[in-house]
């Protein structure tokens, strides 16, 4: 309605106007998306180009999943969740003028692994669990991991989590260790410096503290090893005389030859990753003194000084510190406290021997030896109650003969042997039996009396008898003349031994009988008429006796 007013009032006419829309034009920022599954895409703006007003946007084919067109502002954007492949999406926009539309070439796709580890370098040790190594994955997904030289041995990669883990077994110089991401985006790489190092010893004894005893061999200390590899082992300070370390086992053994204070030895570990050491404690004790004497059996004479008997301490034994000695030592000796000698003079006999126990007491306990002692008194004035004897066969000896000596005797011995059935007496030196066998004259017999330090010896003279028989004369009718000298005597035929001869009634005068002979002889000095006289044979074994006729007469 057009109004046309002036001052004549106002008129009016009506005009039918229509004004058409155009067709929208559009186009977007970027015609070319391309998106990485899970991760938002930067928005891409619609942009109007021409006049022509929009009602409502919407896209054909239907856009990958996730993304989305508003279909108010036309604006696309969204997490694409899945992988697409590049496609045109053609994007129309209707309003009243008709419709406009564009092409957005949109593609999804994961993106190539980017990854690192927590630590870039690892220094491990031999035989030592190291602290596990993380992959931190910051782009696309990964499949696979794996790793370019080989990992140290004892080492490896977890193929899906990509984590480096494990105990070294060798050691290994320091090198560069790529481990490459695989994934559906690609791949990615990352570089871990590993160095694998022998680790310091580190060493233990079974046994901390010895304790030993000088002279006995301890029970070997072993070292025990459970860090690194070890060259050489050396200990400080010395260790006491007669232990040893050795140098490749570290072992500690050996037999103490000297008392050692208790002390601390510090053996240490040598290798090529460093020095350990261990402590040991060492103490060594004295032994008990063993002790001997050069002469175990000491036979004295009494009031002789004797050759001193010393104390001997075995090799290798504990010092002695005193010696005493029980019982008591015989009269007149001593034991030197300090030098354990046994000396001196002994006074009074001791027998049999006294069994003298000596103690050598140290500080490692008592050691005892034992000493047999015996005295003697010298042997001297050996004789006997009868000499010279004479014995019957057959008759007991009865008392016995008894000996006298000064001192004490041990053994008695007789030579030559006595006549059969006669012994000598062991203990008293007596002369006793019955004698037997044949007669025997008057023989000497030596007898000793002896004892460990003298001897003494008596020869008596002994005879054994029987009872005379037969006794007869050359001439048993005898003329003698006075004045002459009756040559050769008149001589008895016996059987046995005489002691001595009697004559009954006694002979002329001049003539005499031998008494010990038997033997007739003198010179007559006076006519005698005939005459019987018995003539008779004696030993203590009886008597034998015979007659003869005797005269004496003038020389014609």
């Amino acid at each position: 309605t057009v109004t046309a007013t002036g001052p004549g009032g106002n008129g009016q006419s009506v005009v039918s106007v229509a004004v058409a829309d155009t067709a929208p034009n559009i186009a977007y920022v970027r015609s070319s998306i391309s998106g990485v599954p899970g991760t938002g895409i930067i928005p891409d703006t619609v942009v109007l180009v021409g006049t022509g007003a929009v009602s409502v946007y919407h896209v054909s084919p239907a856009l990958p999943s996730g993304l989305t067109l508003d279909s108010v502002s036309g604006l696309i954007s969204g997490t694409p969740t899945v992988a697409a492949a590049a496609a045109n999406y053609t994007v129309t926009a209707t309003g009243p003028g008709g419709n406009g539309s564009t092409v957005v070439s949109v593609t999804v796709q994961f993106a190539a692994p980017s990854i690192t580890y927590i630590r870039s370098t690892i220094a491990a040790l031999r035989n030592a669990s190291i602290t596990p190594d993380t992959a931190v994955s910051s782009g696309g997904p990964v499949t696979v991991y794996h790793v370019s030289p080989a990992l140290p041995a004892g080492l490896s990669l977890d193929s899906v989590s990509g984590i480096l883990s494990g105990t070294p077994t060798v050691v290994a110089a320091s090198a560069n260790y790529t481990v490459t991401a695989q994934g559906p985006g690609g791949s990615g790489q990352s570089i871990v410096s590993i160095t694998v190092s022998e680790p310091v010893p580190a060493i233990t004894y079974v046994r901390s503290s010895i304790s030993a005893v000088k002279g006995v061999g301890i029970l070997a200390d072993t070292a025990v090893s459970s860090g690194g590899a070890v060259d050489s082992f050396v200990v400080s300070p010395v260790l006491p005389a007669g232990l040893s370390l050795s140098k490749t086992t570290g072992r500690i053994s050996g037999t103490p030859t000297a008392v050692s204070a208790s002390a601390n030895y510090t053996v240490t570990a040598m290798g090529p990753g460093g020095n350990g050491v261990a402590t040991v404690s060492i103490a060594v004790a004295d032994t008990a003194p063993a002790i001997s004497y050069r002469r175990t059996s000491l036979v004295l004479q009494r009031d002789t000084v004797m050759i001193p008997d010393s104390a001997v301490s075995t090799p290798s034994s504990g010092a002695v510190t005193v010696y005493h000695v029980s019982p008591a030592l015989p009269a007149g000796l001593s034991l030197d406290t300090l030098t354990g000698i046994i000396s001196g003079t002994p006074t009074l006999g001791v027998s049999p021997a006294v069994v003298c126990t000596v103690t050598a007491s140290g500080p490692g306990g008592n050691g005892t030896a034992t000493v047999s002692i015996a005295v003697y008194r010298k042997l001297i004035n050996l004789s006997y109650q009868d000499d010279p004897v004479t014995y019957v066969l057959g008759v007991l000896i009865d008392p016995p003969n008894a000996a006298s000596v000064t001192g004490t005797v041990t053994n008695w011995s007789v030579s030559p042997a006595l006549p059969p059935g006669m012994i000598l007496d062991s203990v008293n030196g007596s002369l006793r039996g019955t004698p037997s066998g044949s007669q025997r004259f008057g023989s000497n017999y030596t007898v000793t009396a002896s004892n460990p330090v003298s001897s003494t010896s008596y020869t008596i003279n002994i005879a054994i008898v029987g009872a005379p028989s037969n006794l007869s004369y050359a001439d048993d009718l005898p003329t003698y003349a006075v004045g002459t000298a009756i040559n050769p005597p008149n001589t008895p035929t016996i059987q046995g031994i005489v002691t001595f001869y009697t004559v009954s009634p006694s002979l002329p005068a001049g003539v005499v009988l031998d008494a010990t002979t038997g033997y007739i002889l003198g010179t007559p000095t006076a006519v005698s008429a005939s005459r019987d006289y018995t003539i008779t044979g004696f030993n203590p074994g009886g008597s034998a006796a015979t007659t003869i006729n005797l005269t004496v007469i003038t020389v014609p």
